[in-house]
């Protein structure tokens, strides 16, 4: 018979609860994982990366603990607070200057607008960046950056200029855009492109007194949308600028499919079939430089982000597809605004 001593069951005891410990708390890879280790193994296995890379690759894109993912879901509560926190402080502050602006000394106008818009960005990029708070310090950067649209309007009305002047949007969003690029803020991007798109959706309501000036209103802003989508494909391509992209892609795209949209109504080319439109219409100089402009800023865009594509080795059809959709929305914008059929069946088909 074998003997055993208490003490060498007491070891297997402990060894087997550590394992037991070890199979319960080991994480289980995702499908996301199990995929990444599978393109791994071909790597590796090409020649394209070697054994200790392949490993750290694993290693970095480990499943995190419970613990991790708890951090990283209330890192994005704080930046949905902050961000909320600072829409509401920056909606309170416009509302009390407002309230008191008619009846504050010039002197205190001038004070309230330059402090308050350079403390605002102080505090920001002193959270932001020298703290190590950069979700509070972004939120206050977002505050300064709605001041910044209050102070423009504040300062139209005290040189009794009219508010209801969608120049005062685009004045508005030149001056927030580079602080998005500064600060590398997604919500501030998100801001300023919404401004632009709402200024020169606004803008072009204003040239708009006739069925011939809707549709070339409609063809510039074909243009416009894309003109912001091809530059949301060129922040794309690089890595240093893909988190401005999204706010192009998206204002670009629903820009675009609003407007044809709106196209496929019937009402829309009542007045057209009585004035007969049936020829093309004359495009006045300023109307063809802007639109001019427009389409070479886009195709521009187009070429370096086609480039940009060929370096970073995507496929044949993501490379082209794309930007084939966005050189057709410049041909229909152009289209739209020189022959305007009395019939809604082209729109319809192009939508």
């Amino acid at each position: 018979m074998t003997e055993h001593s208490p003490g060498s069951d007491s070891e297997q005891i402990v060894e087997r609860s550590d394992s037991d410990t070890e199979v319960e708390i080991s994480p289980r890879p995702t499908a996301r994982q199990n995929w990444l280790k599978s393109r791994v193994d071909r790597w590796r296995q090409s020649g394209l990366i070697t054994d200790e890379q392949s490993q750290a690759i694993l290693d970095f894109e480990s499943v995190g603990t419970p613990r991790f993912r708890l951090g990283i879901r209330f890192n994005r509560l704080i930046v949905v607070l902050s961000t909320l926190g600072a829409v509401l402080i920056a909606s309170g502050i416009i509302s009390f200057v407002a309230a008191n602006w008619q009846g504050m000394p010039a002197m205190a106008k001038l004070f309230l607008l330059i402090v308050g818009q350079t403390a605002a960005y102080w505090i920001g990029y002193q959270l932001q960046f020298v703290r190590g708070y950069p979700r509070v310090g972004e939120a206050i950067m977002f505050t300064g950056a709605v001041w910044f649209g209050a102070n423009v309007f504040l300062v139209a009305q005290s040189y009794h200029l009219g508010t209801d002047n969608p120049d005062l949007m685009i004045l508005w969003f030149l001056g927030v855009l580079p602080l998005a690029y500064l600060a590398r803020s997604t919500s501030i991007t998100v801001m300023a492109v919404g401004i632009f798109t709402v200024g020169v959706s606004w803008k072009a309501a204003t040239w708009v007194d006739g069925p011939e000036s809707a549709f070339l209103v409609m063809g510039s802003l074909f243009l416009t949308a894309a003109l912001l989508y091809s530059i949301g494909m060129l922040h794309l391509r690089r890595a240093n600028l893909k988190l401005h992209a999204g706010p192009y892609l998206i204002s670009g795209a629903l820009l675009a499919i609003g407007l044809a949209y709106v196209l496929t109504f019937n009402e829309v080319f009542e007045d057209t079939r009585s004035l007969t439109i049936l020829v093309f219409q004359t495009l006045s100089g300023s109307y063809l430089a802007l639109a001019g402009i427009l389409s070479a800023v886009t195709v521009a865009a187009l070429v370096v982000a086609v480039r940009n594509s060929e370096n970073n080795a995507v496929n044949p059809v993501g490379r082209y597809a794309e930007p084939g959709v966005v050189a057709f929305v410049i041909a229909f914008g152009w289209f739209t605004a020189t022959l305007p059929f009395n019939s809604i069946a082209l729109y319809v088909t192009a939508f």
